[in-house]
C-alpha cells in the first residue's frame, strides 16, 4: 500500500528543498521535521531486525523436528517475503530519504518492476499469513484427518494458486506506469495518463486495502475465534489429551494476526480517510506536514509487521525456543571441537620449532 503524493511541475528532489524554505520560519516545520526524522532513522532499525530475525526464523523452521507439519513450510515462506518487502519497499523509503534520490526513477524497467514487486510481495504476506490461518483451523477441528489434508502436495498447491492470483492482480502495473517526463530532463515513475492515474487513485485503491488487510483481517478473525472455542471446549471436557500442543500453535497464530491486523489497520484507515482529513493535499498545501507526519508513522506500524515475526515465535513458541537454543548450542560445541582440533596442531608444531633449535 503506497501513497506518493506530488506536484507534476515538480520532482521529489524540488520537494524537498521548497519545503525545507516554506517551513524553515514557520510553527509547521515541526511536524515536517518529525516526519523526515522518522523515514530517516526507523527504517535501517526494522530493515536490520527483520533481516536477521527472518533469516533466524528460517534457520530454525528448517529444521527436521519443526518440520512436522506444512505450517512451518508456510513460515519459512513467509520469513522469505517479509524479508523482500523490507528489502524493497522500506529501503526504497529511506534511501530516497536519506539522499533524494527515488530508486523507481532510475529506469523504465525498474519502475515497473519496483511498483509491482512492492505491491505483489505485500499482498503475499498477508496470504502466507491466511492460509496459515487455515490451515491451524483445519488442524484443530479435523486432528485426524489433517495429514491427510495438509501435505506438501497441497501446500504447493495452495502456494502456487496464491502466488498466480496475486500475480495476475498486480500484472497491470507493467503497463500503467513508467518513467513520465514532468519537466525538461526529469522524468519520475507514476501512471502513464489520466485513465489510469484516476483508477490506481480510486478502484485500485480500495482492492488493494481489501486485498493486503481487511479480508485477510476477516478470515484471520474468525478462523481465530473457532479455534479459541474448539480449545475452550477441548479445557472445559477434558476429553483431548493433545490439545496443550494445539494451544502452544495457537498462541503463536492468534499472537501473529493480532500484531498483524494492529500493524496494517492504521494504513488502510489512513488511506480510506485521506480525502475527508487531506483533501487534495500536495506537497505544498499547509496541511502537508501532518499529512507527512502521519504517512511516515502508518507506514512504520505497516513495515514492523514485516520484522518482527521471530520475535513473537520466541515470545509465543516454546518449540520454537528449545530449537533456536538447540542451535546456539551446536554452535558452540562446533566452535569449542574447531578450537581442540586446531590447539593440537598448534601445539605440535611448536614441539617440532623446539626440538629443531634443541638439535642445532
Amino acid at each position: 500500500m503506497e501513497n506518493d503524493t506530488y506536484d507534476y511541475d515538480y520532482g521529489y528532489e524540488d520537494h524537498q528543498k521548497i519545503l525545507r524554505e516554506l517551513y524553515e520560519d514557520l510553527e509547521a516545520n515541526e511536524l515536517y521535521q518529525t516526519g523526515e526524522r522518522i523515514w530517516i532513522y526507523v527504517p535501517p532499525i526494522l530493515i536490520i531486525l527483520g533481516t536477521l530475525g527472518n533469516t533466524c526464523s528460517i534457520l530454525v523452521l528448517s529444521r527436521k523436528r519443526m518440520r512436522t507439519n506444512t505450517t512451518s513450510l508456510f513460515l519459512i515462506a513467509l520469513a522469505i517475503v517479509d524479508t523482500l518487502v523490507l528489502w524493497t519497499g522500506l529501503l526504497r523509503y529511506w534511501i530516497r530519504s536519506l539522499i533524494s534520490v527515488d530508486v523507481r526513477n532510475i529506469s523504465s524497467a525498474g519502475c515497473k518492476v519496483h511498483m509491482f514487486l512492492v505491491y505483489t510481495l505485500t499482498h503475499l504476506s498477508s496470504w502466507f499469513l491466511v492460509m496459515v490461518a487455515i490451515e491451524r483451523l483445519i488442524a484443530v477441528y479435523f486432528p485426524h484427518k489433517v495429514k491427510l489434508l495438509c501435505t506438501r502436495m497441497t501446500f504447493l498447491m495452495s502456494m502456487l494458486t496464491v502466488i498466480l492470483t496475486i500475480f495476475a492482480l498486480n500484472m497491470h502495473f507493467f503497463w500503467a506506469v513508467d518513467l513520465v517526463e514532468i519537466k525538461p530532463e526529469h522524468s519520475e515513475c507514476s501512471e502513464i495518463n489520466m485513465a489510469h492515474f484516476e483508477f490506481n487513485q480510486g478502484p485500485w485503491s480500495w482492492i488493494d486495502a481489501m486485498v493486503a488487510s481487511l479480508v485477510p483481517f476477516v478470515i484471520m478473525l474468525v478462523s481465530n475465534c473457532l479455534i479459541i472455542c474448539k480449545v475452550v471446549l477441548w479445557r472445559i471436557k477434558k476429553t483431548n489429551a493433545s490439545h496443550p500442543k494445539v494451544t502452544s500453535m495457537t498462541a503463536i497464530l492468534v499472537l501473529c494476526n493480532f500484531v498483524f491486523i494492529v500493524c496494517t489497520l492504521p494504513i488502510v484507515i489512513f488511506l480510506m480517510s485521506k480525502d475527508v482529513w487531506y483533501p487534495n493535499v500536495f506537497p505544498l498545501d499547509p496541511l502537508y506536514p501532518k499529512y507527512n507526519l502521519g504517512w511516515a508513522i502508518v507506514n512504520m506500524f505497516q513495515y514492523t509487521n514485516h520484522a518482527i515475526n521471530f520475535l513473537l515465535y520466541c515470545l509465543a513458541g516454546p518449540k520454537f525456543r528449545r530449537e533456536l537454543v538447540s542451535i546456539f548450542r551446536e554452535l558452540k560445541c562446533f566452535k569449542k571441537c574447531l578450537h581442540n582440533t586446531v590447539a593440537p596442531e598448534n601445539v605440535d608444531s611448536i614441539t617440532l620449532q623446539t626440538q629443531h633449535s634443541q638439535v642445532n
